[in-house]
């Protein structure tokens, strides 16, 4: 897995307002209030696939390693997939819910 520390940064993780991304394999933490781990935002922003992930958690999933949120879908933003059937997304340990 990708470990991503985001606590040097003041901005999401991740910002998506496209079309057919995939987020796999990563380990995103520690992203300072009022951002978060990803944000998919806009009408074109569908068909997304974010699976895979420990967000909010150590790459162990056994301690936090929080964010002000771990995935926010909004603005028209539609038909995304988080989570997936396999592998697992651990997102846990948020600021705010």
């Amino acid at each position: 897995m990708i470990n991503i520390d985001a606590s040097a940064i003041s901005f999401n993780a991740f910002n998506i307002s496209s079309s057919n991304n995939v987020i796999k394999g990563l380990v995103i933490k520690n992203v300072n209030s009022p951002y978060g781990g990803v944000s998919i935002y806009s009408a074109a922003a569908h068909h997304n696939l974010i699976a895979g992930n420990y967000i909010g958690v150590t790459e162990s999933g056994n301690s936090a390693a929080p964010n002000a949120f771990g995935v926010l879908i909004l603005d028209g933003a539609h038909d995304n997939n988080v989570g997936g059937t396999t592998p697992a997304t651990a997102i846990s340990f948020l600021q705010h819910v």
